[in-house]
């Protein structure tokens, strides 16, 4: 029953509600005592419930008098009873519709689910359970559940709603089961019997323009039950027919009406940014008086992220009303991330949880040999080197036979750590799920200190403790005979905290950031509205599957054009109140910040005929170019500690040295190297490694030195392949990997017809993967060459290097090139200069000549240099020999190697080289070494 009608108190809206409010509600005190004890006081948002009580105890200051404060509240009050220890959270809600969803046969409803999906998984499960229960929070706003609106005549789609209904009961008798019941079925039970606060003999409800049908019987039955219902309205001055019996604006009247607005109050702006930057700039003339002169709020949410950032650089304090959403928390992202590698346990997910430095406390509580560094860069090594594929892959990775010393301690490390990982995981999912997680988070944070007054620390107690909470929550809500799912239930305690936010205290002294419904109790002369964009404003809902828009209206329901009468309201209210004293301006965007296309509010368009041209160009007039960024520049440069130089060089490193000193020097020097963090494939070097180690061991395997037949070859080539592969990559591989082995094999058949022919020739392999160290100067120059081979028939030697990228490769065009003098004079050394045949060339490698040089003292000066080309299959493969080094070419070649042995241990690796060919350091050089870098200072031994 609804009861009588509220007493209504119509108030002018002529200066700020606070001050109106204020007024009406102390006129009937004394003026040195004022007692609203008894007043339950229902306020639009908490916000200006907060706003009005500060306003009334100011004005009681004044008098000098005292108060007893109303209570106040927001009018969802009068759906809550605290009596009511049967009624189910959102999360219970939502854990029992899931279950019935996964338990119910769905074919039942075919109006319902006309096509299923082929799998009804968790994530399904879970979405369409929060689309039902927030159906049902829309319909309970009309004191309605699926069941009603089935059995109404009038319903479209009645057999949908049938269905909808059925499933309802069940997800009901789901929750009778333990003794609970829904939690908007709580809500029509508490609307039937309302129970107020002790005390409470008047409720006075303020300038709530959008009261559903459910709360207003709420107050029917307090009405019965003897307490006085108050109603005040704000609007124009002797128009109380704009509203009806319950104060809200009558669409049929506000969505015709003109709107009070002025084109200098409209001010377009190219986006969020924009907008924010130029009531940063307004803010700024003000100076300290700023925060009693001023108001800021926005209608659209995106715009505030945006504003905290322009008010903090331009020194306004703010403080953010809506707080700050939990899923920012740090400790919320470690649980998200533990969540991935519960749901799915890849490497990648497992390489993510383990970054964190939470993951990292909770490691070395486990094992105390584990640190943040080495494991790192064996998570590092493991990614590049084996392409893990799972979790449970790494952990049968064998790394104690490799050769690789400095990278295996630390891929034993991650590999510990990993399996540490896996085994947690384990124990999560087996027992009681909430004890074992929370024991897990108390490891984490068992040796972390918690400071007093630092922020992270008391956000990471809050969440820690607000998943407790749910925790308990769950466990009640959860049947003792159901099946637990470690998984789900931490996915949807997630979803649950994900939508709360942390609200801290309000300093004093600060601009808040309001929402629009909000800024109706901002009392500011001066108020500034951002985010005033079509979509937003007026709020609107389109497209929804169970309950269109005529649907809504037949049910009693808020509909879009409730909204844009409530909006035109509040709209024409900011500036009705100013209207004597102050303004109010109001900032539209063209476009979001990723380029999105925005229109202005259609509420800006609500203006007489004659006055809509000017108000069109001016929401639409050009606008002023954007503040031009100001010219790319250096705001540091980068700089390296002194080291001393290296002591060893490798071959590869003399290519590096000539290709560029300064990015040899991070890179040999400084051990700096580019990490793929999205690889999920062999890189070209670590293809070639592949066939190299395949090669390599047929090289070595004497069983194989006389065989000819290319068959028995190739089969060598596939077993030895898979065997490294395993070996290397494990037993689970990707799919990219399985399609590299397969080229490989590809590749080493073509290669085995060539080694049997090569064989028939005379050619017998006398070395493979031989090492070497070539001593110049005091300093090592090491290398391995892959292959030494003899013709047994000639006797000639010829010393072979593996290249396997796409094409063939050339010797020659990797040992020398041109040499420009305008381009490349200032960092090519003098001693990588020389001439063939009167033309001037540069050394860019001195791979093949190093092997000569290491090999001249077996074999003497005659030996045959190149390349053994493995490339794409249709492409050339086989040898390419270097041209017959002379004795001026060899010499050519001592130099350089002895010039670069000189400038490293002089430390000279300046200055670089301004077009290099290939760049690993461009994302920190910017291609502009000598502008971002500073010349490298080196201890030099004396």
């Amino acid at each position: 029953m609804m009861g009588e009608l509220p007493n209504k108190s119509y108030l002018n809206w002529d200066k700020p509600l606070l001050s109106s409010a204020t007024e009406w509600l102390l006129s009937g005190c004394e003026d040195r005592l004022a007692d609203l004890s008894d007043t339950l006081l229902l306020l639009p948002t908490q916000q200006a419930g907060r706003r009005l009580r500060e306003t009334l105890a100011a004005e009681m200051a004044k008098r000098e008098g005292g108060l007893f404060p109303p209570r106040t509240a927001t009018p969802a009050l009068m759906l809550a009873r605290e009596s009511a220890q049967n009624a189910a959270t959102e999360l219970a809600c939502l854990w029992h519709w899931g279950h019935v969803l996964q338990t119910e046969k769905l074919e039942r409803y075919p109006s319902l689910f006309p096509k299923l999906p082929a799998k009804i998984d968790f994530n399904w499960s879970r979405l369409m359970a929060q689309t039902l229960h927030r159906l049902r929070g829309t319909l309970v706003d009309a004191g309605l559940d699926c069941a009603a609106v089935a059995a109404l005549d009038e319903c479209v789609e009645q057999f949908r709603w049938k269905d909808l209904a059925k499933l309802e009961t069940r997800y009901q008798n789901s929750l009778q089961q333990i003794g609970l019941i829904d939690a908007h079925d709580a809500k029509r039970e508490a609307a039937a019997a309302p129970e107020l606060p002790l005390g409470v003999q008047r409720i006075v409800i303020m300038g709530v323009t959008d009261l559903t049908r459910l709360v207003q019987s709420a107050f029917g039955q307090a009405q019965q039950q003897g307490t006085n219902i108050e109603l005040v309205i704000f609007g124009p001055p002797n128009e109380e027919s704009l509203f009806d019996d319950w104060g809200r604006p009558i669409p049929s009247h506000w969505c015709q009406r003109e709107l009070p607005l002025s084109n200098e109050q409209l001010h377009p702006a190219l986006d969020e940014k924009a907008q924010a930057k130029r009531i940063a700039e307004l803010l700024g003339q003000y100076g300290r008086d700023v925060y009693e002169s001023v108001g800021v709020g926005s209608a659209d949410a995106k715009v505030v992220p945006q504003l905290e950032h322009e008010l903090s650089r331009s020194g306004v304090r703010r403080f953010n009303p809506a707080g700050e959403n939990i899923r920012r928390a740090s400790v919320f992202a470690y649980l998200k991330s533990m969540l991935a590698v519960l749901q799915n346990p890849t490497f990648t997910n497992a390489d993510t949880f383990l970054r964190s430095p939470d993951s990292w406390a909770w490691l070395m509580g486990k094992d105390e040999t584990i640190e943040p560094t080495p494991l790192l860069g064996g998570l590092d090594d493991m990614r590049e080197k084996h392409l893990p594929v799972s979790l449970s892959a790494t952990l049968n990775l064998e790394f104690e036979k490799e050769n690789e010393n400095d990278n295996i301690s630390r891929r034993i490390m991650a590999r510990s750590a990993l399996r540490q990982l896996h085994d947690e995981m384990r124990r999560l999912e087996r027992g009681n799920f909430s004890d074992r997680l929370l024991s897990f988070l108390k490891a984490t944070f068992a040796n972390r200190e918690f400071q007093n007054g630092d922020t992270n620390d008391s956000v990471c107690a809050e969440v820690i403790r607000l998943l407790k909470d749910r925790f308990a929550v769950l466990d009640e809500a959860v049947p003792a005979k159901a099946k637990r799912d470690a998984v789900a239930e931490l996915t949807l305690l997630l979803d649950s905290l994900g939508r709360e936010s942390l609200v801290a205290e309000r300093p004093p002294g600060t601009i808040d950031l309001q929402g629009w419904l909000e800024l109706a109790w901002e009392d500011a002369p001066h108020l500034l509205v951002a985010g005033v964009n079509e979509g937003v404003l007026p709020a609107s809902v389109h497209g929804d599957c169970f309950l269109p828009e005529s649907l809504r209206k037949q049910l009693g329901l808020r509909s879009n054009e409730d909204r844009f009468a409530r909006d035109a309201w509040l709209l024409e209210l900011l500036g009705a109140v100013r209207s004597r004293e102050g303004r109010v301006d109001f900032f539209t965007g063209r476009q979001r910040g990723n380029g999105d296309p925005l229109k202005p509010s259609r509420l800006l368009f609500r203006c007489s005929d004659g006055e809509l041209p000017d108000r069109v160009n001016r929401l639409f007039a050009p606008l002023p170019p954007p503040e031009q960024a100001p010219a790319w520049s250096v705001p540091w440069k980068l700089t390296c500690a002194d080291v001393a130089p290296p002591e060893k060089l490798s071959v590869t490193g003399m290519a590096d040295y000539l290709a560029c000193p300064y990015r040899f020097f991070l890179k040999q020097v400084k051990r700096m190297q580019a990490m793929d963090i999205d690889q999920r494939e062999l890189d070209p070097r670590g293809f070639g490694n592949l066939i190299h180690g395949v090669l390599d061991a047929y090289g070595r395997d004497d069983s194989m030195a006389d065989v000819e037949n290319p068959k028995k070859i190739e089969d060598y080539f596939t077993a030895t392949l898979e065997e490294l592969v395993r070996r290397n990559f494990g037993e689970h591989r990707s799919l990219p990997l399985i399609v590299q082995s397969d080229i490989a094999i590809k590749r080493l058949s073509v290669v085995a017809k060539m080694q049997a022919a090569e064989k028939q020739a005379g050619w017998k392999i006398i070395g493979a993967e031989e090492s070497f160290n070539l001593e110049f100067d005091g300093v090592m120059v090491r290398g391995r060459i892959d292959r030494i081979e003899k013709n047994e028939e000639t006797g000639e030697v010829r010393v072979l290097d593996y290249k396997t990228s796409s094409t063939a490769s050339a010797p020659a065009k990797n040992h020398w090139s041109k040499f420009v003098e305008a381009k490349q004079s200032e960092w090519v050394r003098e001693y990588a200069r020389f001439e063939i045949g009167n033309k001037p060339f540069r050394w860019i490698g001195l791979q093949l000549p190093l092997y000569a040089m290491a090999l001249e003292e077996r074999f003497g000066a005659a030996i045959s240099l190149g390349y053994f080309n493995i490339p794409e299959v249709g492409a050339d493969v086989g040898i390419q020999l270097l041209p017959p080094c002379d004795t001026q070419l060899q010499e050519a070649a001592r130099q350089c190697v002895e010039g670069v042995v000189a400038d490293v241990k002089a430390g000279r690796f300046w200055p670089p080289n301004t077009k290099p060919k290939y760049d690993d350091f461009q994302s920190i050089l910017f291609g502009e070494a000598g502008l971002t870098a500073m010349e490298p200072k080196v201890e030099v031994a004396r």
